[in-house]
């Protein structure tokens, strides 16, 4: 579980060095459960799990470089991993391996409220052909063009680019609930985020073309304990 929501949630880390805050993964500890996030202002990540503090009740707070805490991900031998926490460090050991690292300053947003909120628009769709569609479409279109999403009731037409050439198009089923809505992100944001979800179905949880979405899975079909927040682009 430690290694999968590392990889969950380090895609949405800032890369600019002069936002140390921005680089690092937050972890919230609370009793039992310890929540994950990071956010470079284009998206939000977030997951949360279980865990058996050995105090009851412990409570903290820590920001760690999230470069440092892919590479202890790889470095993992399966098994738990035991994490310690002391005067600006942290220390993470599993199977007789064990990795310390020095703590960012542990200043960071409030995610939780920004994750939080009523959404009028939902669409549920099956994750594996909604990211190969998007792929396909985006590996026609210019580099960093945005993807357009037009969802109505039964589908969700994915385009990209624009012209005679270099435009691709492609449908894919969806149930939506709401109206009809028009949104467009970039490509590379939006396939972060569907990564992360690790059951069969996504859902995308919208308000409206120009306000951020919120992915997560579906409940039954898997817990929604991964959410991922991202800002949608203007549509030309």
């Amino acid at each position: 579980v430690f290694a999968a929501a590392i990889a969950q949630v380090a895609p949405a880390a800032s890369r600019d060095e002069t936002l140390p805050m921005l680089t690092g993964i937050r972890f919230d500890f609370a009793d039992d459960k310890v929540t994950m996030a990071a956010t470079d202002r284009y998206r939000i990540a977030a997951r949360e799990y279980d865990w058996r503090p050995e105090r009851p009740g412990f409570t903290a707070a820590a920001m760690v470089p999230a470069r440092v805490l892919v590479d202890v991900a790889r470095s993992l031998r399966g098994g738990e991993v035991a994490v310690a926490l002391g005067d600006g460090v942290a220390g993470f050991e599993s199977v007789g391996r064990a990795t310390t690292v020095r703590l960012l300053d542990e200043q960071f947003i409030d995610y939780r409220s920004r994750l939080a909120g009523a959404w009028s628009v939902r669409a549920d769709l099956r994750v594996a052909p909604f990211i190969e569609a998007i792929k396909r479409v985006a590996l026609v279109a210019e580099r960093n063009t945005a993807v357009r999403l037009s969802f109505s009731e039964g589908r969700v037409l994915i385009q990209a680019g624009a012209g005679d050439i270099g435009r691709g198009a492609e449908a894919v089923e969806c149930h939506l609930t709401g109206d009809d809505l028009e949104i467009a992100f970039q490509s590379h944001w939006l396939l972060d985020g569907l990564a992360g979800v690790e059951g069969e179905l996504v859902r995308l949880n919208m308000e409206s073309a120009t306000r951020p979405a919120l992915i997560s899975g579906v409940p039954g079909d898997a817990d929604p304990d991964f959410r991922y927040l991202v800002m949608s682009l203007r549509l030309g």
